[in-house]
């Protein structure tokens, strides 16, 4: 399993990049909740946005985003593209 290194503050900003940041402090335990069977249930496109997340941390030089975003929807998709364009010219 690879392991990622990151503080807090970069993996804050890895999921306000994905545009899931506001979704997981909204969880009973936030950052800290259980995802599985018996704790918090998450949908399609925050999967997909999670493992987005995963990418950022990982510093990949090539994402690509083909089926990736097919289960989010279309704001959260132009919101999402304009965080990883910003990132990637950063």
């Amino acid at each position: 399993m690879y392991r990622i290194s990151a503080d807090s503050d970069r993996i804050v900003k890895a999921y306000k990049a994905a545009s899931i940041h506001n979704r997981i402090v909204d969880y009973n335990n936030g950052y800290d909740a259980t995802i599985r069977e018996g704790g918090v249930k998450i949908s399609g496109s925050e999967r997909q946005r999670i493992a987005i997340v995963s990418a950022i941390l990982k510093k990949v030089k090539i994402l690509l985003l083909n089926k990736a975003t097919s289960a989010i929807d279309n704001l959260i998709k132009v919101s999402l593209c304009k965080s990883l364009k910003s990132k990637a010219q950063s």
